[in-house]
């Protein structure tokens, strides 16, 4: 249930914070309108306009998809080569005439998929391994400095961890729209040991992580990612016998949205 609501979340959360339309020309004469809007009938545009203290600024509807509005985008640069997109941030978004676009988002939101492993003394418990999902949001300082905040739950058989922590990350592009990172994670672990008589431990985590990111359409970051988690779990089953858990391993699978 917990993983449905992490899916149910970034899909909404990608549908509200895309919201961008076109902003297509501005003009101080009025009887220009007329044939701005002629040649936006023509490529089925709706045109829309508002009156600034000196200009006409004509634009256009909010479009629901990021491949539909760079597809419009470009059909308006023929006539109105100043055209570009506009978020609900009001971030100006040029393309350029290969389609590559070269400013810098600042936001982004990813959800990660996993294959996860944790470390244990434990030799009774033979599941130590199984799937992790996370949710991340962060931002961009520069092109090459982020940070994040990541909600994590990994489970096995036997184990159930819940970890809440930071990143701060570096980035490098190697080419154009392809990207290697690394950082350093500091934050908190909660680990449930599924069972009777196993109490809950919480404990500092910290690590780091190292992998490489495409980004589709140069906002759609899809990420490959390894990620090692140093914890210090203890397990005590009663006064006298107690457990170690002390790394989760992952190798994570992650789709973003940068804005």
């Amino acid at each position: 249930m917990r993983y449905i609501l992490l899916l149910t979340s970034f899909a909404i959360l990608t549908t509200s914070l895309f919201a961008q339309r076109i902003m297509i020309t501005k003009t101080s004469n009025k009887g220009n309108l007329r044939e701005i809007h002629t040649i936006l009938q023509r490529l089925h545009v709706k045109m829309y306009f508002k009156k600034t203290k000196n200009y006409y600024v004509v634009y256009s509807k909010r479009y629901d998809s990021p491949e539909e509005t760079h597809y419009k985008l470009k059909k308006i640069q023929r006539y109105f080569p100043s055209a570009y997109i506009q978020t609900s941030k009001e971030k100006k978004i040029h393309t350029s005439k290969g389609g590559k676009k070269k400013e810098l988002y600042n936001y982004f939101i990813a959800l990660h998929g996993a294959k996860s492993s944790i470390t244990t003394d434990d030799v009774n418990i033979t599941s130590t391994s199984g799937y992790s999902y996370s949710l991340e949001a962060g931002y961009y300082f520069t092109e090459y400095l982020y940070v994040s905040g990541i909600y994590e739950i990994a489970d096995t058989k036997d184990i159930t961890l819940s970890n809440f922590y930071g990143s701060l990350n570096y980035n490098y592009k190697i080419i154009e729209d392809f990207n290697i990172f690394a950082g350093v994670l500091l934050g908190h672990s909660k680990l449930t040991l599924n069972i009777d008589n196993a109490t809950p431990s919480t404990s500092l985590a910290f690590g780091g992580a190292i992998g490489v990111s495409y980004d589709v359409l140069g906002f759609i970051p899809i990420s490959l990612t390894y990620q090692l988690l140093s914890l210090k779990h203890k397990i005590i089953y009663d006064t006298t016998l107690e457990r170690n858990f002390t790394r989760l391993q992952s190798f994570q699978l992650g789709l973003g949205y940068k804005f």
